[in-house]
């Protein structure tokens, strides 16, 4: 059987993006579909929001995922464990709403909560937000290019 090469090749289409922040008025919607964990960087894309808002920026965040598992038991284990061994506590719901109180975001964020069809998600915005500290990509960022969504 004959060996093939496959190179690493991507191929970019020309055509003018649709999505120009810079002369633009169109609302720009925004997507993020992740958890509450501070290392997903929900902070720093609410921080980012803020900044949208201040400069004028016409921009809609729609947050897709469960901000209220703070009542399971799988939580309250990982809490506990988190905050009594490295004093740490990863869940920043309650803060992403203060936060958004704070920058006067409420008429800008929605939160859609658990979805079981995300197609619906992704049908919904035109640029995804992907703010996780760690290395590897998660399958949002696969189903956002699924969906044609940069």
């Amino acid at each position: 059987m004959p060996n093939t090469i496959i190179y690493n090749s991507l191929y970019i289409n020309k055509k003018n993006s649709n999505l120009d922040i810079k002369n633009s008025n169109k609302l720009i919607k925004l997507g993020y579909c992740n958890g509450s964990l501070r290392a997903k960087g929900i902070i720093d894309i609410i921080k980012s929001c803020h900044l949208l808002n201040i400069r004028k920026v016409p921009f809609q965040l729609i947050i897709a995922g469960d901000f209220s598992y703070e009542n399971t038991i799988i939580y309250k284990i990982k809490k506990l464990f988190l905050t009594k061994i490295f004093k740490v506590d990863q869940n920043v719901s309650e803060e992403v709403v203060f936060l958004i109180k704070k920058y006067n975001l409420q008429s800008k964020v929605i939160f859609l909560g658990h979805l079981q069809n995300l197609e619906e998600f992704y049908k919904q915005i035109n640029l995804y937000l992907s703010t996780c500290y760690s290395d590897a990509p998660g399958r949002p960022i696969f189903e956002a290019a699924f969906f044609k969504i940069p």
